[in-house]
């Protein structure tokens, strides 16, 4: 984000801020949950604000004073103490944030939204009535750019967790038994926790390669030289928009995902992606495999779609949205 604004003409000064930072608060993080919720909002919500609000006194505030910046960009900002926040309006300055998660699953963190000037977030259900504006963020397109060959002709991507990742779990597992892994190239860029450890040596022994987590520069690579990339969302939020939703387009892969009626606000499904249950996606990736010219109709549309959704687009929406531009 901060290289979209640098693009755009902008000098950005960028703090970013490490929770849990020493061995006494990994210490006293693991033991929050043991205390009790005997403060309004629970034991770690509080040690969030306590610690965050230090950050922001010691490090944020006295470089605001002395730089005196056009626009302060808060990304996803926890709770915020009055007196922090008296100081942020004595600034007169434009203030935006930016929830980059759900609130259903942090709602104490929506921080100053009350004061400022533009708030923006990531999941659909979160912008009812006023209180934000649906924007989820964008893919970086200077990572994230289409290749030359195809070393795989289906790439799943994604972990797989504890918790909130059943659908994700269920769709890998019918990938993994169905006869595409031994007849086309499959791969899975991700990795699991000890208990589905088992899933990971029958997708291999089913003929598909594990490629395990990747960093994000190779993750980018592996995605262009894919045919197909599948990316199925969390089961976490109303309406969240994977990451990788526009970044797999703007790599001109044909992208695969969860069937969610809310994704059609920023793409158009059947014509820039493919949208499948866990019922239809084996039968659905074996029709594209069969039909190239399909497949790369859906990925160049798709590609020509995603330019819209680049992180220097999320940014004039900013500037545009505070007559700034």
């Amino acid at each position: 984000m901060a290289r979209a604004f640098e693009r755009l003409g902008w000098k950005v000064c960028r703090r970013t801020y490490v929770l849990v930072q020493t061995r006494f608060q990994r210490w006293l993080w693991k033991l929050a949950p043991r205390l009790g919720r005997h403060t309004p909002f629970g034991w770690r919500p509080w040690l969030e604000a306590r610690w965050y609000n230090r950050f922001l006194r010691a490090e944020v505030l006295p470089e605001l004073v002395r730089s005196s910046p056009d626009l302060l960009v808060f990304v996803r900002p926890y709770r915020i103490e009055s007196d922090v926040r008296v100081c942020l309006a004595k600034l007169g300055r434009p203030l935006v944030t930016w929830a980059t998660d759900s609130l259903s699953r942090y709602g104490p963190y929506a921080g100053i939204w009350s004061t400022a000037a533009c708030n923006y977030v990531f999941d659909g259900a979160d912008a009812r009535d006023g209180a934000g504006q649906w924007l989820p963020p964008g893919f970086n397109d200077e990572l994230f750019q289409p290749a030359d060959q195809q070393d795989w002709d289906v790439l799943f991507v994604g972990r797989i967790f504890y918790r909130l990742y059943g659908r994700r779990l269920r769709i890998l597992e019918r990938l993994t038994e169905s006869e595409l892994p031994a007849t086309w190239r499959v791969a899975w860029a991700g990795s699991v926790v000890r208990q589905h450890k088992r899933l990971a040596s029958r997708f291999q022994e089913s003929g598909g390669v594990l490629l395990g987590d990747l960093p994000m520069d190779r993750l980018a690579r592996t995605i262009a030289r894919a045919r197909i990339a599948v990316s199925i969302h969390q089961d976490d939020g109303q309406q969240p928009v994977n990451p990788l939703f526009f970044a797999i387009p703007g790599c001109r892969a044909c992208l695969v995902t969860d069937r969610r009626e809310y994704l059609q606000n920023w793409l158009k499904p059947q014509d820039e992606f493919v949208p499948v249950d866990e019922e239809s996606c084996v039968a659905r990736l074996a029709e594209l495999l069969k039909d190239e010219p399909a497949r790369a109709r859906l990925a160049e549309a798709g590609y020509r779609a995603a330019l819209r959704h680049t992180w220097v687009a999320r940014v004039q929406t900013i500037l545009h949205d505070l007559q700034l531009a």
